[in-house]
């Protein structure tokens, strides 16, 4: 199968999008994305660790990950996959979840690790990962 470019990756000097976390950068007033993978890596960091009701005019954008963090250790766990598969599959269903990875910490049951290894619906072939602790 031939390796397939989104057309926005087609130009290096045209940024797709802004990094997160926003930080300034030498050229710019902050650092941007070039490529539309970085991109979408991003805009998963933002989705994940936005509570419903944080987007303005949007109550239902986001994941709202640190609410279930109060319940008990082995519902935590089928509560965030459920709660990150169906956020993703509804805000961005061009990003293709290949395995996610959730641990909650032993010495604190409000701290959970996760890691999500993806790809994008027209490259599945490319993927890559972002990993973040949400505590409460």
């Amino acid at each position: 199968m031939a390796k397939r470019i989104h057309p926005l990756d087609t130009n290096t000097n045209v940024a797709v999008g802004l990094d997160l976390p926003l930080v300034s950068s030498d050229n710019n007033f902050f650092k941007l994305n070039y490529t539309t993978l970085d991109q979408a890596k991003a805009n998963l960091k933002n989705l994940l660790l936005t509570g419903f009701g944080e987007r303005y005019m949007m109550p239902t954008f986001g994941c709202n990950l640190k609410k279930s963090l109060f319940n008990q250790n082995n519902i935590v766990i089928t509560e965030v996959r459920d709660s990150i598969e169906l956020t993703v599959a509804k805000w961005m269903p061009y990003i293709i979840i290949d395995n996610l990875i959730i641990k909650v910490a032993e010495s604190n049951e409000m701290n959970v690790y996760i890691q999500i290894f993806f790809s994008l619906s027209f490259d599945p072939e490319t993927t890559d990962s972002i990993e973040m602790n949400v505590t409460s």
